[in-house]
């Protein structure tokens, strides 16, 4: 590729940018700007022609007039030939361009005529004139109609003349008309130098022209062939023809009265001298500026190609390593960026190298202290490398090897086969394959060592193989460790067989049990056809199975896992609780699972029954200790409200007798402010301010009542009477903290009279407590509410309370186990799973009943059913004890 100077390639561009413009002006100039100005040329030259046209015939259209006239008149009737003559004489008198009018006879001959008066001498002898051969009597006999002769030489006036017959009646009206005026219309009309204009008749022959040169020639010209074109063409032509050895452009254009063309035309030199002027004006100037374009472009390259070498020469010492050259000063922004670039890049690029050459030697490091055995090879499988590992295996040297095909080296030679499987392994890495296989090779003291061998292609950013790593690990202690591993496979088999716990292996990648020992037989009651082969699926719940299998056992390097409660089946005992340990092992190449598997039924049955009875000591110790410190915390917390409670009580009565004093003040000496605020607003704002503190001392005073209440030994126990009504009040009175901070609308519609129960007044508010609790902690917002109810069933004599709530809700499988203890739905947040439980035992214990409904997401609705004491007094009317009926929103004190 030829390599071209920058300042060439600059000047070459720069000289192109300046004559593009011009070639470009220069082409429009030749193909539209001349093309316009020849067509306005043309334009202007067939508007002429047809103004012509129309004097032409407006200067004849006066003759014709007359001798349609005379035509008009009824001669043969109403005037005798005297007074036709005296019409005849008349008219040409008063017209300038008539030189004779005949009247001619049915047979043609001249009945009547008159002259100019300077020719009537000769009037003698047009009396009797037969022109019944003459060509314009008889088309003007056939067509009935005015008809135009064609020009001839007047015998009379002896000039240039046309004819005109008009019918009238049985006669003909013939006049001739001279064409002298058409020459003097026509030399007024020529306006511009050497313009040529010609009035043509139906022949071709010149009948007017400007200057009457032509005319007097009488000169035929419908040689010309844009004459012979014009003359058999209704609409006007344009067009160059020659005359008089002169080149000329002209139009012509027909008169549409009488049929003559009239034709405008001039030298090209004359029409175009405009268009030629404007032509050497403009290329001057173009020439001009494509000279001052040129110098400026090969200035302005010379000057761009200095700079650029500069900047040239500073990269080229940048790119041999010279520091200390000092940057140019090209004064041109991106020339200085693109040093300043050129300077970080070469920065950047030696820092690399040094990065470069420090991670090489690392690289180096690692492989020569690597206890693998590695190397480099080219793609044709010499040696390019060797990490001392390697080396110091078979005793050699790097330099004895370098440059070796892999095969042939001693780590090789001591085994033909592995040397041709080598071979075609790296045949298969150089074309991008990776290979593994098991090979041997022999120290320098002739031992036999077993190696895990793999050879990996190196591949570039394309995609092309430019190394090969072949890598060996020692497995000959590995070797020798299966090979004892397998010795100890019979004593395995014995202790397998006589172990007391049930034992599995199972394999890793299916689950498929591979043998079990008779204790396995003989726990699930199975036949060994029955259990070998099938998964372990088959055997153990899927949920425990699914716990088994994330735990971990399956890997190599867990320990020892142990599942410490799980489902399964026997066929002679039913459902069983079983606990497995795991542990991967390799038997004969193989990674298996061996499992044990231990009877756990009897001893979680045990267990739980222990946790229950614990749960419940544990419960009523919380519950003991509870009620000493609500009493404890209830007498420390009336002291001091008794305080604000007497206190505000003082205060309000002052303000009462304050009051009359202060607005007795303001009266006098006008508004005053008393904590910051108008002593009017303060008028009505104290006295609820003191209502406030009274009213939230009482609160308090009412749920320390109740807390003391509720951890209140009862006397009666169970054989009591039990309000529901207060108890249900109690119970929201002291959640009222909760159910405020879980939502906005909890609502309680009490039926009034309601008769009493029997039992624990303090157990049956710790059931309301549990279940208005459990439904306010399962809302997800606060927009979701919560409905306690109670009610009289008369038919079945039981006072029933409703608590429903719109919370998350339970399945069907929740809803079986919710009497467990210790199950709950909320262990993550801290639930115990015992507040049910035992509020289920509450209402068994009373007599009583507790159904739950619920479906997820709509919710769940608790019954409680207790027996009552007697029937249901009459029904009085009234408001109920807490909230108002229909469902009135709660207000906790």
């Amino acid at each position: 590729m030829t390599m071209r100077p920058l300042r060439k390639i600059l000047s070459i561009q720069s000289t192109l940018v300046a004559v593009v413009p011009f070639l470009i002006v220069v082409l429009l100039g030749v193909f539209w700007l001349v093309p316009q100005i020849s067509a306005e040329i043309e334009t202007r030259q067939r508007e002429l022609a047809g103004a012509i046209a129309s004097q032409v015939e407006s200067v004849l259209a006066a003759s014709q007039a007359t001798i349609a006239g005379v035509a008009a008149l009824q001669m043969n009737k109403d005037l005798d030939w005297h007074n036709v003559q005296h019409v005849l004489d008349a008219q040409i008198g008063a017209s300038a361009s008539l030189r004779a009018l005949y009247v001619v006879g049915p047979d043609g001959r001249v009945m009547a005529a008159s002259l100019p008066a300077n020719q009537s001498k000769h009037r003698q002898d047009l009396d009797g004139l037969d022109l019944s051969h003459s060509p314009l009597f008889d088309d003007v006999r056939r067509q009935r109609r005015p008809v135009w002769s064609n020009t001839f030489l007047s015998v009379v006036g002896g000039g240039l003349s046309v004819a005109l017959a008009v019918p009238s009646d049985r006669l003909t009206v013939v006049g001739e008309v001279g064409l002298d005026q058409l020459t003097e219309v026509l030399r007024h009309t020529a306006a511009r130098e050497e313009q040529l204009i010609f009035v043509i008749d139906r022949r071709g022959q010149i009948i007017a022209d400007q200057d009457g040169r032509y005319t007097a020639q009488q000169l035929n010209i419908s040689n010309i062939p844009l004459v012979r074109q014009g003359l058999a063409s209704p609409t006007p032509l344009t067009g160059r023809f020659r005359l008089n050895d002169r080149d000329m452009i002209g139009s012509i254009v027909e008169s549409p009265f009488i049929k003559w063309d009239v034709l405008v035309a001039q030298p090209i030199e004359v029409a175009y001298r405009s268009v030629l002027t404007t032509t050497r004006i403009v290329g001057a100037g173009l020439l001009a500026a494509l000279l001052l374009g040129i110098t400026a472009a090969l200035y302005m390259a010379r000057q761009l190609s200095r700079r650029f070498g500069k900047l040239a020469a500073y990269a080229h010492h940048i790119a041999i390593d010279e520091e200390s050259l000092e940057r140019p000063q090209v004064n041109i922004a991106e020339f200085e960026q693109l040093a300043d670039d050129l300077r970080q890049m070469a920065d950047s690029i030696r820092k690399r190298e040094r990065q470069l050459r420090t991670s090489e030697r690392l690289l180096q490091s690692v492989m020569d202290n690597t206890i693998e055995y590695q190397g480099l090879l080219s793609p044709d499988g010499k040696v390019v490398d060797a990490n001392s590992a390697a080396l110091d295996l078979i005793g050699t040297t790097k330099e004895s090897v370098v440059g070796c095909h892999y095969w042939q080296t001693p780590w090789w030679n001591h085994d033909p086969v592995l040397q041709e499987r080598l071979r075609r392994a790296v045949a298969s890495a150089s074309a991008g394959e990776f290979s593994r296989f098991d090979a041997t090779h022999r120290d320098s003291s002739g031992n036999l060592h077993y190696i895990d061998f793999s050879l990996t292609p190196m591949k570039d950013d394309t995609g092309n193989v430019i190394y090969l790593i072949p890598e060996g690990h020692d497995v000959t202690e590995q070797r020798k460790t299966e090979t004892a591993l397998r010795e100890s496979e019979g004593r395995f088999r014995q202790l397998f067989n006589q172990n007391d716990d049930a034992l599995f292996l199972i394999r890793t990648e299916s689950f498929e049990v591979i043998d079990v020992n008779p204790e396995a037989l003989n726990l699930f009651g199975l036949a060994r056809e029955e259990i070998v082969g099938r998964t372990f699926l088959s055997i153990i719940a899927p949920d425990d199975f699914q716990m088994f299998v994330e735990s971990g056992a399956i890997s190599d390097t867990a320990p020892v896992f142990h599942l410490e409660r799980a489902t399964s089946f026997s066929r002679s005992r039913g459902n069983l609780t079983v606990s497995l340990r795991g542990k991967i092992l390799t038997l004969e190449n193989e990674c298996i699972i061996y499992c044990s598997i231990r009877d756990m039924t009897d001893k979680v049955r045990l267990m739980e029954e222990i946790r229950a009875s614990q749960a419940k000591l544990i419960q009523a110790d919380k519950m003991a200790s509870l009620g000493l410190l609500v009493s404890s915390v209830a007498h420390e917390i009336n002291n001091p409200n008794t305080y604000i409670s007497a206190n505000a009580t003082m205060l309000a009565r002052s303000w009462q007798d304050a009051t009359p004093i202060l607005l007795e003040h303001r009266r006098e000496h006008g508004e005053f402010s008393l904590g910051g605020l108008p002593s009017a607003e303060m008028e009505t704002l104290v006295p609820r301010l003191f209502n406030g503190i009274i009213d939230g001392s009482r609160r308090i005073s009412e749920i320390v009542n109740n807390m003391r209440d509720f951890v209140k030994s009862e006397k009666g126990g169970r054989q009591g009477t039990i309000d529901v009504n207060r108890m249900i009040q109690a119970a929201t009175s002291i959640l009222w903290h909760h159910i405020h901070r879980h939502t906005d609308n909890f609502q309680m519609e009490l039926q009034p009279d309601l008769p009493p129960a029997r039992g624990s007044g303090q157990q049956v508010e710790q059931v309301i407590i549990n279940l208005v609790m459990n439904a306010l902690q399962s809302l997800p917002d606060k927009a979701r509410g919560v409905w306690v109810t109670s009610r009289y069933d008369e038919t079945a004599g039981q006072v029933v309370i409703t608590v429903r709530d719109e919370g998350k809700g339970m399945g069907r499988e929740e809803l079986e186990q919710l009497r467990e203890p210790f199950f709950t739905t909320r262990a993550e947040e801290g639930g115990t799973g015992l507040g049910l439980y035992i509020t289920d035992s509450i209402v068994r214990e009373h007599g009583g009943t507790i159904e739950f409904q619920s479906e997820p997401g709509r919710g769940t609705t608790t019954t409680v059913r207790l027996p009552a004491i007697h029937a249901k007094p009459e029904s009085g009317t009234g408001e109920t004890a807490a909230a108002a009926d229909n469902g009135t929103e709660l207000h906790p004190p």
